[in-house]
Formats: C-alpha cells, sequence, structure tokens
C-alpha cells in the first residue's frame, strides 16, 4: 500500500513538474561531444522551449480570464447561503497563479530572447545548466534546480485549475446542506445534491485520466 501511494505521489510530482524530459534532453546537450552537435542541439532546445513558454503563456491569460468572470456568478446558492469565504478565496488565488504564470514565462521567454542574441549564448546557457559536479559515471550532469525553475509556469498554471476546481467543489457542497431555502426535515437527495455528487463523480474521472495519461508519458 504504502509503495503504490509513493508511485501515485511521485506520477503527480512528475506530471506537475514535468521536468524528466527537459533534464534528460539537457543532459544529452552538455554531454554531446562534437561541438557543431553540441550547438544544433542547443538551438533546438531552445526554440521548442519559446514555443511552450508562448503556449503556457496564451493558456494563463485564458485561464486568468476565465477566474475573472467567476465575479458574475450568484452569491447565494440553492439552498439560500451565501458562498463561504473559501470559494472565492480559491478563486481569487487562481487569478494570482494564472498572471503569476504570464509573467513568469514572459520573463523567461525575455531571457532566452537575450541570450540567443549573444555572440556565446549557446555556450553561457550550457554553462548555467551544468552542474559542478560530476556524475559517478564521469560525465555532466544537469543543475535539477535550475531545470525545475523552466516549469514553473506549466506548474502555476496546475495551481491555477486546481484553485478554480477547488472553489466549485466547495461551491458545490455547501449548497447542499440546510439553508434557509431548505430545511432540516427535506430530504438531502435533492437537485443541488445530485449535482454536487455528479460533478464529483466527474471530478474523479477527469483526475483518473489525466493521472493514466501522465503515467504513459512520463514511464520510459
Amino acid at each position: 500500500m504504502a509503495h503504490k501511494i509513493g508511485l501515485g505521489m511521485r506520477t503527480v510530482r512528475r506530471a506537475l513538474m514535468l521536468e524528466d524530459g527537459s533534464y534528460d534532453s539537457i543532459r544529452i546537450i552538455i554531454n554531446t561531444r562534437d561541438a557543431e552537435e553540441r550547438d544544433r542541439l542547443t538551438e533546438r532546445w531552445q526554440t521548442h522551449k519559446l514555443e511552450e513558454l508562448n503556449f503556457v503563456g496564451i493558456v494563463g491569460a485564458l485561464l486568468a480570464s476565465c477566474l475573472t468572470s467567476t465575479g458574475d456568478w450568484p452569491n447565494v446558492l440553492g439552498n439560500g447561503r451565501t458562498q463561504p469565504w473559501t470559494v472565492k478565496t480559491c478563486w481569487f488565488a487562481g487569478i494570482l497563479f494564472a498572471l503569476f504564470t504570464v509573467l513568469i514565462v514572459a520573463q523567461q521567454s525575455m531571457s532566452l530572447h537575450r541570450l540567443c542574441a549573444h555572440r556565446d549564448g549557446l555556450q553561457r546557457f550550457r554553462d548555467c545548466m551544468t552542474h559542478p559536479n560530476l556524475d559517478k559515471d564521469g560525465a555532466y550532469r544537469p543543475r535539477r534546480l535550475r531545470v525545475q525553475v523552466w516549469q514553473i509556469g506549466p506548474l502555476f498554471l496546475a495551481a491555477s485549475v486546481f484553485c478554480m476546481i477547488g472553489g466549485m467543489g466547495i461551491m458545490l457542497w455547501v449548497g447542499t446542506r440546510v439553508g434557509p431555502y431548505k430545511s432540516s426535515t427535506e430530504p438531502w437527495w435533492d437537485s443541488n445534491a445530485k449535482m454536487a455528487t455528479t460533478w464529483t463523480i466527474m471530478l474523479a474521472v477527469a483526475i483518473s485520466g489525466f493521472l493514466v495519461s501522465q503515467r504513459g508519458l512520463i514511464e520510459h
């Protein structure tokens, strides 16, 4: 059981950080002996990273817009209760994560563009990403922390999604409780309870699909 839980947590961490692909790519780059091939691989990595950052920035902006629209949602729930403070807190936190996603990937994109424009930009990038200590087999290895830095944008994007989902879940389940429009004598299984239960089941299906897809991507 502990092994399965550890494996699940490892899958979630690797799925959110998305670091393995970048780590392996940089490891190959810094250990390539041929100078021309090393420069070519570095340029290709930078090109793909810029495309990734551009995509993450666009999605982050769209998500921030989506979260901002939650302010127009009804403040009074189906049972007559008002939204608890945790709902808007989750949504505001999601907006914050989404905005910082855009800010971070924009800053990283500009840094990469400036580095690419430098005469020794490729070598400077490799020096920045290379750990001063070698592996046991004598090969160069990347600085894991600096590899993870490039994944902060996708990580904040995922955090923004989770905040929005968390706010929705709290709002739906609070709506199933007793309130001004729902007395304690009425059955719990009303339309609000059905909606919250169905939403939770769909959430479990979606999370399972997400984890399965990520598990397939990170397995070697």
